[in-house]
């Protein structure tokens, strides 16, 4: 299948060459209820798409180490990796355990455990380097400046003014519901990290008009910004579903729109019974 975030997507397999897969051979495609037989080579391809492909024994771990795509067929048992494969669950445990008890940051313990996991052989170099999302990189370059230019020139408060202060008479909770709903609908059609870092200001800005702490605004923003379920491009694992499952467009909102529902409700009640809006 045509994993998110392919390179050759909307390519076509003519123009990927002979070199890609060496020895594999596309039979059909399989897109969204559809199955495509002629002219292959012609076909612009999607994330989504499940090719049905013959390649020898020999290259299928090739097959199976492109981010490209994803392997869909059964995979053989996998032999044992020796000491690593300890060694890479203890670092895991590492990573994860020292920041929870408070110890270092968990931005730190991550990028030790690359290194150690890297330096031990458990990753190649390469591996590492493809599993970074560049494009996730550069976006939150930009926002982040953005989101601080927005702060810093009352950009931000601007917004607030205009929209949420429309209802602050209402009081935090309405106010709350409505951040909160600014944030899900963006998610929607944008990547939840872009919409976190643009609400992160208006949330900031929000508390310090009406005078609460902030933290209540910032864990719905965040909260709000991963329950994208009413769009299949709201996140990759519905665009995969998507395009595997043949669902349409509509599906995604009759079960999607009911599920927001039941967060945002729930967020915006629960929100703040663990961070107050003015907390002693």
């Amino acid at each position: 299948m045509i994993a998110p975030r392919s390179r050759i997507s909307g390519r076509t397999l003519g123009s990927l060459g002979a070199g890609w897969h060496k020895s594999a051979t596309v039979l059909g495609i399989h897109r969204r209820g559809q199955v495509l037989r002629e002219q292959l080579r012609a076909v612009r391809l999607q994330v989504g798409d499940i090719l049905l492909m013959l390649t020898p024994a020999a290259e299928a771990a090739d097959l199976r180490a492109d981010s490209n795509i994803i392997v869909l067929s059964e995979r053989e048992a996998e032999k044992e990796m020796g000491w690593r494969a300890p060694f890479a669950l203890v670092t895991m445990a590492l990573v994860i355990l020292l920041p929870a008890l408070g110890w270092v940051p968990i931005s730190i313990t991550s990028l030790f455990g690359a290194v150690a996991m890297t330096l031990a052989g458990c990753l190649k170099a390469d591996d590492v380097y493809d599993a970074i999302d560049w494009r996730i990189i550069i976006l939150m370059a930009g926002l982040l400046p953005l989101g601080m230019a927005m702060s810093e020139t009352g950009a931000a408060q601007f917004l607030v003014e205009n929209t949420v202060g429309l209802v602050k008479s209402f009081g935090p909770l309405t106010v709350l519901a409505v951040v909160y709903l600014m944030a899900l609908m963006l998610t929607e059609f944008m990547s939840n990290a872009a919409a976190a870092v643009l609400l992160t200001p208006i949330g900031m800005s929000t508390a310090k008009m009406m005078g609460v702490d902030p933290t209540p605004f910032l864990i719905a923003v965040t909260f709000a910004a991963s329950t994208s379920f009413a769009t299949p491009v709201g996140y990759q694992t519905n665009t995969m579903v998507y395009g595997a499952g043949g669902y349409r467009f509509v599906d995604f909102l009759k079960v999607g729109l009911p599920l927001n529902l039941i967060f945002w409700v729930l967020g915006v009640l629960l929100i703040p019974v663990f961070w107050p809006f003015n907390p002693a």
